[in-house]
């Protein structure tokens, strides 16, 4: 029984739990599995190829062009005095402020490889770096779930000051800089570091694409027996960034738009997963950092709104151009979390956080 019982043959049991539902789902709902890849294929071609792929390419060749290691004497005594990081991994960090979730730990785990930060720093970023950038805060919450510019940029203000605040908050966790360890090594030709960071950016592209191609085909499956708005409401937050952001967006509260986005929710979570596990971070110390940049988000959102009130008429004609990928029932919540339950349990979450 006890052999019966190990953690490899539980494993291997979720995993063919796991396919069989999976495969029932397909054989049972080819038309919805379907509709649901077409509609994920036009989230990434309308959207996030368009919108992130560029970021991804220029983050990429700040890494590998050597761009992050430029700093001036008191760009450094900042970093270094206040934040307690290196000049490279405080430019990752700024980076992320404004370039989309999957950048600043795609920066991290590259400079990381390249001995050019340390393991703490990239646990560091990894912890506080998972951002929403301006032009989904603003624009597509704001402006056009919002219709309230305000709104968004007080939500953008919001879970900006709470990365901040983690990453402050981490120096007395993991302060060791490990300078001893690190390389500064002879910027590339031009030519070699656009090829590289092109090539960089595609993969992860690739990476992103295939999690929402996931995401919304089995989503998509569940969505035609959820009678339950409230649950799915919940749900699509903890699921999908912008379709829990366009639920919650009827309630017109930025507070809890901010706590959403500063989750960031499970599609986000599996793209920078890899980039998780290559730094050494704990997942638990990761889902923690998720849980609680949501909740410093919305603590200080809830206080700039009142002290900057606006006025806000949800749902603008500029909705239309939000996607409508993914909506959930209880099946599609059952079948997400034992498929992320097996993805987490795949990966080795021993490992010493420092």
């Amino acid at each position: 029984m006890k052999k019966l019982l190990s953690d490899k043959n539980i494993k291997i049991i979720l995993y063919s739990l796991l396919c069989v539902f999976s495969v029932f789902l397909l054989l049972k709902f080819p038309l919805l599995s379907a509709e649901g890849i077409r509609k994920g294929l036009e989230l990434c071609a309308g959207t996030m190829i368009p919108s992130l792929f560029p970021f991804l390419v220029i983050s990429s060749f700040a890494v590998s062009s050597g761009i992050t290691q430029l700093s001036n004497s008191k760009l450094e005594k900042f970093f270094r005095k206040v934040l307690g990081l290196s000049p490279t991994a405080g430019m990752v960090v700024f980076f992320s402020l404004w370039s989309g979730f999957p950048v600043g730990c795609s920066m991290a785990s590259g400079l990381l490889s390249e001995n050019k930060i340390s393991s703490d720093e990239a646990k560091r970023i990894m912890l506080s770096s998972v951002n929403a950038g301006p032009a989904f805060v603003i624009c597509a919450v704001g402006t056009m779930m919002l219709s309230s510019l305000k709104a968004g940029v007080i939500i953008y203000a919001s879970l900006t000051s709470a990365s901040l605040i983690i990453v402050f908050l981490t120096r007395f966790i993991l302060p060791d800089l490990k300078e001893k360890n690190k390389t500064v090594s002879e910027p590339p030709d031009f030519s070699e570091a656009l090829v590289t960071s092109v090539y960089s950016a595609s993969k992860s592209m690739f990476s992103i694409c295939g999690w929402i191609l996931l995401f919304s085909c089995f989503l998509n499956i569940m969505s035609v027996k959820c009678e339950n708005e409230t649950f799915s409401t919940i749900f699509n937050s903890m699921a999908e960034v912008s379709f829990g952001c366009k639920s919650f967006a009827k309630s017109g509260n930025p507070v809890i738009l901010s706590a959403v986005i500063g989750w960031g929710g499970l599609c986000v979570h599996c793209q920078v997963l890899p980039f998780v596990r290559k730094s050494g971070l704990n997942l638990r110390y990761f889902f923690c950092g998720r849980i609680l940049h949501s909740m410093l988000s919305s603590l200080i959102c809830a206080g700039l709104v009142k002290i900057f009130p606006c006025d806000i008429s949800v749902f603008s004609s500029g909705t239309s151009a939000v996607s409508q990928t993914f909506a959930v029932s209880a099946p599609a919540a059952t079948g997400l979390l034992i498929m992320c339950a097996i993805f987490i349990l795949d990966l080795d979450t021993h490992k010493k956080m420092c």
